[in-house]
């Protein structure tokens, strides 16, 4: 039913689509949203909790579309990468490679099916797969709960309700992940929520991991 020529058009442009799409979105959520931008103003302004909430529900929509982003993104991350590579070695045993490159069997002098090909590919890698674990980790490491020491040679400490110095363990760390309102509002939470505090990458280093496998 679906071995027409129409259904697997449709289908490759869907794919197409579908793939810009995502892209675009973390291009968005990256250089436009400024999602990042909310906690390096809190952090400046030395009221990081509260202000940091008020930025979060006055750009209810940003987070919320951050949040979505991270998740499509992720999910396709392996697939979308896979395709590019697969670009790279001609592989024709691939579904969009073999319809796209047809009977030119990849020979970059012929314009524009394959050059095409390899500089979507290119981009692909460049922009998405290389650049969304470089932004993760980055928004990771900007996120997670932080100690109140700033001399990192020393235990660290965090401060309880009391204005007491306890020591920022895993326990308190994880405490803070989960009941932290800042924590909460976070969009990038979901990505070190339940890991220890020295593991808090482990999904991204995971996720570039199975590239390899």
């Amino acid at each position: 039913l679906f071995d027409g020529v129409d259904y697997i058009q449709a289908g490759v442009i869907t794919a197409c689509v579908l793939a810009c799409l995502v892209i675009g979105l973390f291009l968005w959520t990256a250089v436009y949203s400024g999602i990042g931008a909310m906690k390096e103003n809190q952090v400046r302004r030395g009221h990081e909790t509260v202000a940091f909430l008020d930025r979060a529900e006055q750009s209810a929509w940003t987070v919320t579309i951050v949040n979505a982003t991270i998740l499509i993104a992720l999910s396709v991350y392996l697939p979308l990468t896979q395709i590019a590579f697969q670009i790279f070695f001609c592989d024709k045993s691939a579904f969009v490679v073999k319809y796209l490159v047809a009977d030119n069997e990849c020979d970059t002098t012929v314009w524009p099916e394959f050059g095409v090909l390899l500089a979507i590919g290119a981009a692909i890698v460049i922009v998405f797969s290389l650049g969304l674990p470089f932004f993760l980790l980055t928004q990771i490491n900007k996120f997670k709960p932080q100690s109140n020491q700033l001399d990192k040679t020393v235990d660290e400490i965090v401060y309880d309700a009391d204005g007491m110095s306890v020591p920022f363990d895993d326990e308190v760390y994880n405490e803070k992940v989960e009941t932290d309102p800042a924590q909460i509002a976070n969009p990038f939470r979901s990505l070190y929520q339940g890991y220890e505090k020295r593991w808090c990458n482990w999904k991204i280093y995971t996720t570039i991991y199975k590239l390899f496998l």
